[in-house]
């Protein structure tokens, strides 16, 4: 029985775990959910494939960065540096405005109004993705791909070139703000949770995970 991949439809505090589910709509704790033994031959096709493919997302990965702002990732790379350790004070990063465009498209969305608001990174928020979503451990029992600092600088790509974006049913547990949901395939699938400021007027990155999509 062929395994797909149950989405959440709910941020929350961005925590819940991942579970992989039968295309019956049952969930399963594991194992390759075929219940055949592949060949050597397949196995050894998949492998190819699987090294062809993350040169490929690679390649695509280092494009888009080519093309991002130096400051930010300069910046995204020291603090994502600084999350390895004790974050010792507090810094934050702006690296967009909204202008009217991009207002208008998150609006038709998911109907909120953030014209003139800023993204902005936190390193704060940087060190819980290190450490929740940095963390093999953690990442392969939920069918994710660990957080690397090059994911990290394609922050601004996502939030701006996402294939969908959409309002979390639910609100931040910490802070009560609104949640967006920012997807983005590149390679795997990417993930930015924000969430939405008032008088402060901004698009907070809060956290990021990756969706391993595997092929053959």
């Amino acid at each position: 029985m062929r395994k797909v991949i149950c989405e959440a439809k709910n941020a929350g505090d961005f925590e819940k775990s991942d579970r992989s589910c039968t295309n019956d709509g049952k969930f399963t704790n594991g194992g390759n959910g075929t219940g055949s033994i592949k060949s050597d031959g397949d196995k050894r096709a998949k492998k190819d494939n699987d090294v062809k493919d993350d040169t490929e997302t690679q390649k695509r990965k280092q494009e888009i960065i080519g093309k991002l702002d130096k400051d930010y990732l300069n910046t995204a790379s020291q603090f994502f540096d600084e999350a390895k350790g004790k974050i010792k004070q507090r810094k934050e990063k702006v690296y967009r405005k909204v202008d009217k465009a991009e207002a208008e498209k998150i609006k038709q969305k998911t109907g909120l109004d953030v014209e003139g608001y800023e993204h902005k990174i936190i390193n704060e928020d940087l060190a819980h993705i290190y450490k929740r979503h940095g963390n093999p451990k953690i990442e392969a029992k939920n069918n994710h791909v660990v957080v690397t600092a090059d994911d990290i600088k394609l922050i601004p790509e996502i939030t701006k070139n996402y294939d969908s974006v959409e309002l979390s049913k639910e609100r931040a547990k910490s802070d009560g703000r609104p949640v967006l949901i920012y997807k983005k395939r590149i390679g795997n699938e990417y993930y930015c949770l924000e969430t939405v400021g008032g008088k402060a007027k901004d698009l907070r990155l809060r956290t990021m995970y990756i969706k391993e999509i595997k092929t053959g």
